[in-house]
């Protein structure tokens, strides 16, 4: 048996003791929070980076703009302990949106 069976067999085990297979993980599952996703079902991030976004389509990019524009407004007229956090909130959604309504021209 290889190196790589073994593994296979020992994962293949573990996930039978609980029911489920042991499988990668979906959209978000390593940290990246979606705020929506494009009418063509392509999810969009709060913080992710321009390569993240380089299969997106002039339409896809307009709607993620929108995306980032309500994420905008939800952190507007915030109680006051909250508004550093949720200013730094804005500009960065402000920045993305500005980015992707760039890229939708």
């Amino acid at each position: 048996m290889t190196p790589l069976e073994r593994r296979e067999l020992i994962k293949s085990r573990i996930a039978g003791c609980y029911g489920d297979p042991i499988e990668k993980g979906g959209e978000g599952s390593k940290g990246g929070q979606v705020i929506g996703h494009t009418s063509s079902g392509k999810p969009v991030y709060a913080n992710k980076g321009a390569d993240h976004y380089k299969d997106f389509s002039k339409t896809d990019h307009a709607e993620a703009a929108k995306a980032h524009t309500a994420e905008f407004k939800k952190h507007a007229g915030t109680k006051e302990s909250d508004w550093i956090q949720d200013r730094a909130k804005q500009r960065l959604h402000d920045k993305h949106a500005t980015s992707h309504e760039a890229a939708a021209k």
